[in-house]
């Protein structure tokens, strides 16, 4: 018997795919038992539940520790596999099992699977040891899955104040403004590579002596943008009351010491992407939480202080 589905993840799969996504839950059993019959799998318990299921399990001909992950049929299934296959193991778990018509896929169980953020790490050897991550898994794409571009998701800001003017009000028109410039001066094609495009400390887990990436979205960008979603998280900190402007400074010089990325460029992309996902926040939910919008002007903040600096 599978554990009951829990009405949280029901709720989220509705808010994301309608009545497909409950329709989904409702078959989740047999669609979890269809899956462990053809991997010979025996399953475990699920982890914290988000926008998929994702459960522990053991191959059982090899007794080999597995993590199995299904979704409803989404455009991002494919890119994630597609990105985990271009890693080839390269700073991220491999993945062992691809199932395309059910949207599942299985892949190597980290261990211990601790997260970077849940450590007794300081906030540095987090930021040191992300960077090398990200320093390790770049590279071209080679994969046969098309990846949306950075450069393509940020196009939507260029006509925001004519399609959606509420959510440029809650924004700011200066930071969306300012975010478009930003986008347009930093775009360099010819620099773009494969990128998780998510990569923040809960998607970094502890693997024997070493750290792996999961959850990849699979985007195609600068290299400088990879650090945007690790300078926004996690947000319990930014919640703390830290001084987010100084948090983030010292972040960005360690990440710029060993990307060898000028300061600059990785401050500019994370204002002008802190703008798109205070954006996406809106798309969501019709508004911009307060927490958002705060580091929207910390991080407009950062990248003003690296500008004035390198004009002296």
């Amino acid at each position: 018997m599978h554990p009951p589905v829990p009405d949280a993840f029901v709720a989220t799969m509705r808010n994301i795919h309608g009545q497909r996504g409950v329709d989904w839950c409702r078959q989740l059993p047999a669609h979890l038992t269809t899956l462990a019959g053809q991997w010979d799998l025996v399953l475990g318990p699920h982890f914290p539940l988000s926008y998929n299921y994702v459960c522990s399990a053991t191959i059982r001909h090899s007794g080999t520790a597995v993590v199995l992950k299904t979704a409803p049929h989404n455009p991002e299934f494919a890119t994630e596999v597609a990105m985990l296959q271009h890693y080839n193991g390269h700073g991220a778990v491999d993945i062992h099992a691809v199932d395309y018509a059910n949207s599942a896929f299985l892949m190597t169980a980290a261990d211990p699977g601790t997260r970077l953020v849940d450590g007794h790490l300081t906030d540095d050897a987090q930021t040191h040891a992300a960077a090398l991550l990200m320093q390790s898994s770049w590279s071209a794409y080679q994969g046969n899955v098309p990846l949306p571009t950075i450069w393509a998701q940020a196009t939507v800001l260029t006509t925001l104040a004519q399609t959606n003017p509420a959510a440029v009000e809650r924004i700011g028109l200066l930071h969306v403004d300012a975010a478009i410039a930003l986008f347009q001066r930093l775009h360099r094609p010819a620099a773009a590579v494969a990128l998780h495009g998510d990569l923040h400390h809960e998607n970094i887990l502890r693997h024997g002596a070493g750290w792996v990436i999961i959850d990849p979205k699979g985007v195609i960008g600068n290299p400088a943008a990879e650090c945007a979603a690790f300078l926004r998280n996690p947000a319990r900190l930014l919640d703390s009351g830290v001084d987010i402007v100084a948090l983030t400074v010292r972040r960005i010089e360690l990440l710029s010491s060993v990307l060898a990325i000028p300061a600059a460029t990785i401050a500019g992309w994370n204002y002008a992407l802190m703008v798109l996902s205070a954006w996406w926040c809106y798309e969501e939910e019709q508004t911009v939480p307060a927490r958002v919008l705060s580091s929207v002007d910390a991080f407009a903040r950062v990248a003003a202080h690296y500008e004035a600096h390198h004009q002296k």
